[in-house]
């Protein structure tokens, strides 16, 4: 793991997505075979801004201005997206699935995060995940976007039972009611309306709203 102090500059449109990113991977960088890793890291070194930290093979860089001096790297935008897109993929591959969530919302991929929180979240609060990140992460998407969807609300609510934080749970359980009544008008009766389908996953309205209910009792 590779991170970056960025420092605001003109030049960083033109520079190599590798440097615009505030993380580098090193071990996806190595199997795609980039050619530029070894002249990076050397120019970094002998800068001074490169240094080790053994215990977690993390690599922080800092002075973004001697940086940007040593390299002039100009790349395409679509390439950017494409080295963007198969990092991402490769992190999910590799369960850095918060590293690649990270990324998504950095890019503005926001409905992608959201299916993939949604997808996963319930399992990763329930292996012991801090719910205050879990509830940072999800703040971090759109409000509209967050408040819209059921599963992301009950997930942001069960992140604040955890932490004791009523007022809020109260707030996402009320936003995901709402956003479930709302579906009430496709159904003929509350029953029909209990198995209305709400995401890919096949998950049922009334399965979401007995875990809204656990969470108020």
């Amino acid at each position: 793991l590779l991170e970056i102090d960025p420092r605001k500059n003109p030049d960083l449109e033109a520079l190599s997505p590798l440097l615009t990113w505030d993380v580098f991977w090193f071990d996806w960088l190595q199997s795609k075979n980039v050619s530029m890793l070894t002249d990076l890291t050397k120019n970094l070194e002998q800068l001074g801004v490169l240094s080790f930290k053994t215990e977690d093979f993390s690599i922080p860089i800092h002075g973004w201005s001697e940086l940007i001096g040593s390299k002039n790297i100009s790349v395409e935008l679509e390439e950017q997206a494409t080295l963007q897109s198969e990092l991402v993929s490769w992190l999910f591959s590799n369960n850095e699935w918060l590293e690649g969530i990270r990324i998504l919302i950095q890019s503005k991929e926001f409905e992608n995060a959201g299916d993939i929180l949604e997808k996963y979240g319930e399992g990763w609060l329930e292996q012991g995940f801090e719910p205050l990140e879990m509830l940072f992460w999800l703040r971090e998407l759109p409000s509209v976007l967050l408040e819209s969807r059921p599963v992301l609300c009950w997930l942001a609510a069960k992140a604040c039972k955890e932490m004791n934080l009523k007022f809020l749970m109260s707030y996402y359980i009320n936003h995901a009611e709402n956003s479930l009544t709302s579906l009430a008008r496709f159904s003929r009766n509350q029953d029909e309306w209990l198995q209305i389908e709400i995401n890919e996953d096949g998950l049922k309205i009334g399965a979401v709203m007995e875990k809204l209910n656990l969470l108020k009792n």
